[in-house]
C-alpha cells in the first residue's frame, strides 16, 4: 500500500476474482452429491424463465435473428463455460458482438443492487451467443452457479459456502467483503493509467469495502494466501480435510477430468 506505507504480510487479504470460480464450482458440486440434480439436468429446472432461450443468429438490435436453442442448456454447461452466454464484453475489445451489446443496455453485470433472481431473471431475456454444449466461452456461468447454489439449498448463497467451506476448511479471512477491522490489511487495488500507477480500489471505501447484496460466484470473494492454500488441500486431498471428507474423491475426479 503505497500510499499507507504498508507492506506485504503473510495475512494480507486480497480480491481474488476470478478464483472464487472453483470454489462456487465446489459448492454446487456438493448439491450433486447430495443428489438433488443431476448434470444432464436442464438448467431451466431450478430458473424456469430459461426454457425457452433463443440462439443469435445474425444481425443486432431490431434486425437481430434468433431461433430456439436445439438442444436445453444443461447443468454442465453452466459448470464448463458452455452454456452459450458471455462476459456481455467485459474482458474483449471493441467492436461488441450484438449479443454483448444488449448484456451492456440491459445492465447484466454483478453488480450491487441485483439478486440472484433479478440477475438470472435479465439474463433470461437475452439470446445465448450460440447452441449450448457446442463451444467454449468464459462468460457469466459462474455467476450464474452461485445463483444455483442458493436455489437449490434454499440457503443464501454466502451463507452456504460459509457453513459448508469456510468453517470446515477454517478459512476464516474469506469472504465477499472485508469488515472495517480488517482494513488495515486489505490491499490497496492498483491499476495502469497513462499517467501510470493509480488506485482502482481503496480497501477502505471501495467495492469490496461494505456487504455487498449480490454475491458473486464468479469473482465476488475476498482471501488471503494461507486461506485458498487450505482450499488447494482440499481438491489435493481428493475432497478431504484433516477428518472431514467434504466431497467425494469421485466427483473430484469429474471436477478435473477434461470435458
Amino acid at each position: 500500500d503505497c500510499e499507507r506505507g504498508r507492506k506485504t504480510e503473510d495475512d494480507t487479504v486480497y480480491r481474488i476474482y476470478s478464483m472464487s470460480k472453483p470454489i462456487t464450482s465446489i459448492a454446487l458440486m456438493m448439491l450433486f452429491e447430495e443428489g438433488l440434480f443431476q448434470l444432464s439436468d436442464p438448467v431451466s429446472r431450478f430458473i424456469p424463465s430459461w426454457s425457452n432461450h433463443q440462439v443469435w443468429l445474425e444481425g443486432e438490435g431490431a434486425e437481430m435473428k434468433t431461433r430456439e436453442a436445439g438442444t436445453p442448456m444443461i447443468m454442465k454447461d453452466v459448470l464448463c463455460h458452455t452454456a452459450g452466454l458471455t462476459y456481455g464484453g467485459l474482458l474483449y475489445d471493441e467492436p461488441l458482438h450484438p449479443v454483448d451489446k444488449i448484456y451492456r443496455e440491459l445492465r447484466i453485470r454483478r453488480d450491487d443492487g441485483e439478486t440472484a433472481q433479478s440477475f438470472t431473471e435479465k439474463l433470461a431475456s437475452v439470446p445465448l451467443r450460440y447452441e449450448p454444449g457446442t463451444a467454449w466461452m468464459y462468460s457469466l456461468a459462474t455467476d450464474v452457479c452461485g445463483c444455483l447454489v442458493e436455489f437449490i439449498s434454499g440457503q443464501p448463497f454466502a451463507q452456504f459456502l460459509k457453513e459448508r467451506i469456510f468453517d470446515p476448511l477454517g478459512m476464516t479471512d474469506t469472504d465477499f467483503y472485508a469488515p472495517e477491522n480488517k482494513h488495515h490489511r486489505f490491499a490497496t487495488n492498483y491499476g495502469l493509467s497513462k499517467n501510470g500507477i493509480q488506485v482502482i480500489d481503496d480497501p477502505t471505501t471501495g467495492e469490496f469495502s461494505q456487504p455487498p447484496q449480490f454475491h458473486s460466484g464468479g469473482g465476488g470473494l475476498i482471501s488471503t494466501a494461507s486461506d485458498y492454500l487450505q482450499f488447494t488441500h482440499l481438491l489435493l486431498n481428493n475432497g478431504a480435510w484433516q477428518d472431514t471428507q467434504l466431497l467425494s474423491k469421485k466427483t473430484v475426479e469429474i471436477m478435473t477430468t477434461n470435458h
